[in-house]
């Protein structure tokens, strides 16, 4: 038994707080990259999800665009057919 008894102190000899620190710091480290990966990711993700969003919602203002023109050129045919119809009424007076 002396001699494990001398090997666990033969460890201990190389092994101190300070190690234990850099080791502590490393694990620190890898944590703090994998939360940015993963924080970049998410963010990227948002950012597409924001695009296709916009996406849609262009297309629904072209839509919206398209439709009150639409709107504008059936009015204004509709009060030209009504000068028209009222100057035919007035010739036949």
């Amino acid at each position: 038994m002396d001699n494990e008894q001398n090997n666990r102190g033969h460890y201990n000899d190389y092994y101190d707080e300070g190690e234990g620190e850099v080791t502590g710091a490393l694990v620190a480290t890898r944590m703090s990259k994998k939360k940015a990966a993963d924080d970049a990711k998410l963010l990227a993700n948002r950012i597409a999800l924001l695009k296709l969003e916009e996406k849609k919602a262009w297309k629904k203002i072209e839509e919206t665009k398209r439709r009150a023109e639409q709107a504008m050129q059936t009015r204004a045919r509709n009060e030209d057919d009504r000068k028209w119809k009222e100057t035919m009424r007035r010739q036949r007076e």
